[in-house]
Protein backbone atom coordinates (compact mmCIF):
# COMPACT_ATOMS: atom_id res chain seq x y z
CA UNK A 1 0.00 0.00 0.00
CA UNK A 2 1.29 3.45 -0.88
CA UNK A 3 2.37 5.50 2.15
CA UNK A 4 0.71 8.94 2.24
CA UNK A 5 2.38 11.84 4.04
CA UNK A 6 0.78 12.59 7.44
CA UNK A 7 0.00 16.22 6.64
CA UNK A 8 -2.64 15.09 4.15
CA UNK A 9 -5.00 14.40 7.05
CA UNK A 10 -5.83 18.12 6.81
CA UNK A 11 -4.19 19.48 3.62
CA UNK A 12 -5.76 18.43 0.30
CA UNK A 13 -7.29 15.53 2.25
CA UNK A 14 -10.00 14.82 -0.35
CA UNK A 15 -7.46 13.72 -2.98
CA UNK A 16 -6.71 9.99 -3.16
CA UNK A 17 -3.85 8.70 -5.37
CA UNK A 18 -5.22 6.58 -8.20
CA UNK A 19 -2.10 5.23 -9.93
CA UNK A 20 -0.45 1.86 -9.27
CA UNK A 21 2.44 3.06 -7.12
CA UNK A 22 4.74 0.38 -5.61
CA UNK A 23 4.09 -1.00 -2.11
CA UNK A 24 6.46 1.13 -0.05
CA UNK A 25 6.21 4.30 -2.12
CA UNK A 26 5.90 7.45 -0.02
CA UNK A 27 3.79 10.16 -1.67
CA UNK A 28 2.78 13.75 -1.01
CA UNK A 29 1.10 16.46 -3.04
CA UNK A 30 -0.17 20.00 -3.09
CA UNK A 31 -2.82 21.81 -5.09
CA UNK A 32 -0.85 25.07 -5.29
CA UNK A 33 2.92 24.73 -5.09
CA UNK A 34 5.33 27.51 -6.02
CA UNK A 35 8.08 26.84 -8.55
CA UNK A 36 10.93 29.34 -8.41
CA UNK A 37 13.11 29.64 -11.49
CA UNK A 38 16.45 31.36 -12.02
CA UNK A 39 15.12 33.42 -14.91
CA UNK A 40 12.36 34.95 -12.75
CA UNK A 41 9.45 33.08 -14.39
CA UNK A 42 8.01 31.79 -11.10
CA UNK A 43 4.64 30.04 -11.19
CA UNK A 44 2.11 28.10 -9.12
CA UNK A 45 1.10 24.57 -10.01
CA UNK A 46 -0.46 21.44 -8.61
CA UNK A 47 2.29 18.93 -7.82
CA UNK A 48 2.66 15.30 -6.84
CA UNK A 49 5.88 13.91 -5.35
CA UNK A 50 6.78 10.24 -5.01
CA UNK A 51 9.68 8.51 -3.30
CA UNK A 52 9.48 4.89 -4.56
CA UNK A 53 10.85 2.31 -2.14
CA UNK A 54 12.27 0.28 -5.05
CA UNK A 55 14.19 3.32 -6.28
CA UNK A 56 17.02 3.68 -3.75
CA UNK A 57 17.43 7.38 -3.16
CA UNK A 58 15.10 8.44 -5.95
CA UNK A 59 12.58 11.26 -6.12
CA UNK A 60 9.89 11.93 -8.71
CA UNK A 61 7.87 15.14 -9.09
CA UNK A 62 4.95 15.65 -11.40
CA UNK A 63 3.13 18.90 -12.17
CA UNK A 64 -0.24 19.70 -13.70
CA UNK A 65 -3.30 21.92 -13.59
CA UNK A 66 -5.01 19.51 -11.16
CA UNK A 67 -3.73 17.02 -8.58
CA UNK A 68 -4.86 14.16 -10.84
CA UNK A 69 -2.85 15.63 -13.75
CA UNK A 70 0.18 16.06 -11.49
CA UNK A 71 -0.06 12.45 -10.29
CA UNK A 72 -0.40 11.21 -13.89
CA UNK A 73 2.72 13.24 -14.82
CA UNK A 74 4.69 11.78 -11.91
CA UNK A 75 3.50 8.23 -12.64
CA UNK A 76 4.55 8.57 -16.29
CA UNK A 77 8.03 9.56 -15.11
CA UNK A 78 8.07 6.61 -12.70
CA UNK A 79 7.16 4.14 -15.46
CA UNK A 80 9.89 5.61 -17.66
CA UNK A 81 12.44 5.21 -14.83
CA UNK A 82 11.63 1.58 -13.99
CA UNK A 83 11.91 0.53 -17.63
CA UNK A 84 15.28 2.28 -18.11
CA UNK A 85 18.70 0.62 -17.91
CA UNK A 86 20.18 3.73 -16.30
CA UNK A 87 23.44 5.42 -17.33
CA UNK A 88 24.26 7.57 -14.31
CA UNK A 89 26.30 10.76 -14.49
CA UNK A 90 27.06 13.19 -11.69
CA UNK A 91 26.97 16.36 -13.77
CA UNK A 92 27.25 19.23 -11.29
CA UNK A 93 26.32 17.10 -8.26
CA UNK A 94 29.04 16.40 -5.69
CA UNK A 95 26.71 15.41 -2.82
CA UNK A 96 26.04 11.83 -3.93
CA UNK A 97 23.33 12.76 -6.41
CA UNK A 98 23.34 11.75 -10.07
CA UNK A 99 21.13 12.03 -13.16
CA UNK A 100 20.42 9.27 -15.66
CA UNK A 101 21.54 10.30 -19.15
CA UNK A 102 18.79 8.20 -20.74
CA UNK A 103 15.60 8.96 -18.76
CA UNK A 104 16.50 11.96 -16.58
CA UNK A 105 15.94 10.12 -13.27
CA UNK A 106 17.63 11.54 -10.17
CA UNK A 107 19.09 9.45 -7.35
CA UNK A 108 21.21 10.16 -4.28
CA UNK A 109 22.62 6.69 -3.66
CA UNK A 110 26.21 7.43 -4.67
CA UNK A 111 29.20 8.42 -2.56
CA UNK A 112 29.83 12.18 -2.33
CA UNK A 113 32.71 13.58 -4.36
CA UNK A 114 35.53 15.01 -2.27
CA UNK A 115 36.52 18.43 -3.59
CA UNK A 116 40.29 18.55 -3.53
CA UNK A 117 40.79 22.31 -3.70
CA UNK A 118 43.89 23.01 -1.59
CA UNK A 119 44.56 19.27 -1.49
CA UNK A 120 45.82 19.29 -5.08
CA UNK A 121 49.37 20.08 -4.03
CA UNK A 122 51.81 17.15 -4.21
CA UNK A 123 52.47 15.13 -1.08
CA UNK A 124 55.40 16.39 0.95
CA UNK A 125 58.00 14.20 2.64
CA UNK A 126 56.15 14.09 6.00
CA UNK A 127 52.85 13.14 4.43
CA UNK A 128 54.50 10.33 2.46
CA UNK A 129 56.13 9.05 5.65
CA UNK A 130 52.79 9.16 7.47
CA UNK A 131 51.08 7.21 4.70
CA UNK A 132 53.89 4.63 4.67
CA UNK A 133 53.61 4.17 8.46
CA UNK A 134 49.84 3.70 8.26
CA UNK A 135 50.26 1.22 5.39
CA UNK A 136 52.70 -0.80 7.51
CA UNK A 137 50.19 -0.88 10.40
CA UNK A 138 47.51 -2.29 8.02
CA UNK A 139 44.87 0.08 9.40
CA UNK A 140 41.43 -0.77 7.90
CA UNK A 141 40.34 1.86 5.36
CA UNK A 142 36.93 2.20 7.05
CA UNK A 143 38.56 3.47 10.27
CA UNK A 144 40.81 6.13 8.82
CA UNK A 145 40.35 9.81 9.55
CA UNK A 146 39.12 12.33 6.95
CA UNK A 147 42.68 13.76 6.86
CA UNK A 148 44.16 10.35 5.99
CA UNK A 149 41.45 9.80 3.37
CA UNK A 150 42.42 13.08 1.71
CA UNK A 151 46.08 12.05 1.75
CA UNK A 152 45.16 8.79 0.01
CA UNK A 153 43.13 10.68 -2.59
CA UNK A 154 46.07 13.00 -3.24
CA UNK A 155 48.35 9.97 -3.46
CA UNK A 156 46.10 8.43 -6.14
CA UNK A 157 45.89 11.77 -7.97
CA UNK A 158 49.63 11.45 -8.57
CA UNK A 159 49.39 7.82 -9.73
CA UNK A 160 50.25 5.89 -6.56
CA UNK A 161 47.76 3.16 -5.67
CA UNK A 162 46.98 2.41 -1.99
CA UNK A 163 47.63 -1.10 -0.76
CA UNK A 164 44.34 -1.49 1.16
CA UNK A 165 42.50 -4.48 -0.28
CA UNK A 166 39.09 -3.63 -1.69
CA UNK A 167 39.34 0.06 -0.83
CA UNK A 168 37.19 2.37 -2.90
CA UNK A 169 38.25 5.99 -3.07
Amino acid sequence: MVRIADHHRWKDKDFVPSCEWPEQCYVQWGSSGVVISRDGNHYRTAFFEAFPGDNAGGFIRGEGTTLADAEADAFGKYQKEVSCSHRWGRGKYTNGGALCHACGAFQTRFKPVVILGEWRRPLNRWERMLLRDVEEDNEPAEQETPYMRRLRIRMRLYGVEPSHQGEVI
